[in-house]
């Protein structure tokens, strides 16, 4: 049980400028894996991983140190990237400190191509305190940097104008190292938690991971200075949120859909509390769906606005009660039109004009000079033209008023 919690953020991040006054920790994320009861990808991309050996997921990923278990992910979401961020939080049940052929190494990740096994490499030599990141075959050894065990590191290293820098408890350490060639990962030959002597396998004890990760994530960006220091003061807080646009046209409907292939374990629920995944939406406003899966939660607020190019159909209503319950209290033209004239006339069953406007979006209240009409069927009159066409319009029905 850890008795102590230094939070120290390893990013891997490669940016430009305008992204790095961003602060939104979910934009430009490829992966997020919380490992509460499993090895999925948590963004819509699915990157789920496998589990290979004795690894497990359960709060955290937890790899035993032997020469088999690791947490296997298609890294082929990485490739091309020059600009990008891996984050995480990391604990060492114990260090490899001896052993041979190979040096005694900690490693945190592989990835690999056919011509390079070290295509992308984080790794921790508790002998030497160092850190060591290699990309590309290009190394960049960090001194100085002393892990305990049974202690928790929020671990960071940022590659920003292709200068590659560690940072330690958001403070950058040591002097960075330029590595400029973009990743290159084969599918299926990133490896977490173990050190690649073959193409996604030939793994060796003294050079694996004995502890656990937790919280890792992977950004096609880099992350800010105040980025990296929000993740790691709330790295254990995987909920996010999103905000999508849906378009509308009047009389119409439009499906809301939520839906995490591949995930028969996510539960969903919309602000009514139904809790299908893809919710009708028959009206313009605001809507909300929670999904949660492996521990995580993700709130989706879709805005539903006019559709661009909706066809020109005024419709009236048959009848309205103003009876100031504020539902259906007033009559109007409902519409997806832009007018460029408009006049609506209402009658009462006399001839007599009760109502007048030439405000589209104004309606009657059921009153004449501030006094209530009485419950009756009235008669409307609308003139308008619109804005494709020249020609005039008019459009005739009858309102029931009802009180």
């Amino acid at each position: 049980m850890m008795t102590t919690k230094i939070r120290i953020a390893l990013l891997l991040l490669f940016a430009t400028p305008y992204l790095y006054a961003q602060t939104s920790l979910n934009q430009g994320l490829l992966a997020v894996y919380s490992f509460d009861g499993c090895s999925d990808d948590l963004t819509a991309s699915a990157n789920d991983g496998t589990l290979l050996g004795e690894a497990l997921a359960n709060t955290a990923l937890q790899i035993p140190g032997d020469d088999s278990s690791a947490l296997l992910l298609n890294g082929a979401f990485l490739n091309g990237l020059t600009d990008f961020t891996i984050a995480f939080q990391v604990t060492f049940a114990t260090f490899n400190v001896a052993g041979s052929p190979q040096t005694p190494l900690n490693t945190i990740l592989s990835g690999a191509n056919a011509a390079q096994l070290r295509a992308l490499s984080l790794a921790y030599d508790h002998s030497e305190n160092t850190f060591i990141i290699v990309i590309n075959g290009v190394t960049y050894t960090v001194s100085g940097v002393s892990f305990n065990a049974l202690q928790t590191y929020c671990v960071g290293i940022i590659r920003r104008n292709n200068v590659v820098d560690l940072y330690l408890d958001g403070v950058k350490t040591g002097p960075g190292a330029t590595i400029a060639t973009p990743l290159q990962i084969t599918a299926d030959a990133l490896v977490i938690g173990q050190d690649q002597d073959c193409l996604g396998g030939c793994f060796a004890a003294n050079q694996s991971l004995n502890g656990q990760l937790d919280n890792l994530r992977f950004y096609n960006r880099a992350l800010a200075e105040a980025e990296l220091n929000t993740y790691c003061s709330d790295a254990g807080n995987e909920d996010r949120e999103e905000e999508r646009t849906a378009g509308l046209c009047l009389g119409k409907k439009v499906l809301l859909d939520v839906t995490l292939e591949g995930k028969p374990s996510a539960t969903y629920r919309w602000q009514d509390n139904s809790t299908d995944p893809v919710f009708e939406a028959s009206e313009r406003g605001t809507y909300v769906a929670e999904v949660t899966d492996c521990g995580q939660k993700v709130t989706y607020t879709f805005d539903v606005i006019r559709e661009e190019n909706c066809p020109c159909d005024p419709m009236a209503p048959k009848a309205f009660t103003p009876n100031g319950d504020e539902r259906n209290d007033v009559f109007r033209i409902l519409n997806d039109c832009v007018f460029t004239q408009f006049d609506l006339q209402i009658f009462n069953r006399w001839g007599k004009e009760v109502f007048r406007t030439q405000t589209p979006g104004d309606g009657w209240d059921g009153t004449l000079s501030g006094k209530n009409q009485p419950s009756d069927v009235y008669v409307f009159v609308l003139v308008y033209k619109i804005k494709e066409s020249d020609q005039e319009f008019q459009k005739k029905g009858d309102i029931t008023l009802m009180r």
